[in-house]
């Protein structure tokens, strides 16, 4: 069974023998927070399936069943709160960061089942550029798809620089948030673009 903590949306994977007859708690690994799940009983099985389904049921999901997983990682937060709204109305699954340093660590905790960085390449901690060499340096970071985001670092020289360093692609911060998304579609969803 999927439940879902009410504060930061982390879905778990719960074993139901662990629910007691009175219910259960858990405790998010994410947030902290205790999710408190009821007990279940034959004739709640629909009540309790709706509250605490596994929301890929209903949208796009990847090979493993699940919904496709991205980070939006922006210093900039009307930019990273725009970018998380369009990837999650499209179906995504999306965590974000505010520096360098958060998304590294994020990344590195939501591997392997992460699909997508989406990684602006100028803030504070440590830069795209710094976040980029220090994931292909690892076995599982270096298959992740990066699409470099940046209103800064527009000229050949800066795109030829990302490209050495693996990135998928690059987006300038005023392309619009539409063509984004479908920059985004083209790599977790390519078989559905037409």
């Amino acid at each position: 069974m999927i439940i879902e903590c009410t504060n930061c949306q982390s879905r778990f994977k719960v074993d139901e023998s662990k629910i007691g007859s009175k219910g259960s708690k858990f405790k998010c690994s994410k947030c902290d927070s205790i999710i408190v799940v009821p007990a279940l009983k034959k004739a709640e099985d629909e009540v309790h399936h709706s509250m605490f389904k596994d929301k890929s049921d209903d949208q796009p999901a990847s090979e493993a069943g699940r919904k496709k997983k991205i980070i939006v990682a922006d210093d900039t937060s009307f930019f990273r709160e725009m970018l998380k709204d369009i990837m999650t109305k499209e179906g995504y699954e999306v965590i974000v960061a505010e520096n360098g340093e958060e998304a590294l660590q994020k990344v590195k905790h939501e591997l392997p089942d992460l699909d997508l960085l989406l990684l602006d390449m100028l803030m504070p901690k440590m830069d795209g550029f710094a976040v980029v060499r220090e994931l292909k340096k690892g076995a599982m970071g270096k298959d992740l798809p990066i699409l470099a985001l940046s209103g800064v670092f527009k000229s050949e020289e800066d795109r030829e620089r990302m490209k050495e360093l693996g990135v998928a692609g690059y987006i300038d911060k005023d392309t619009p948030p539409e063509d984004i998304l479908r920059r985004v579609n083209m790599i977790l969803r390519p078989g559905e673009i037409t």
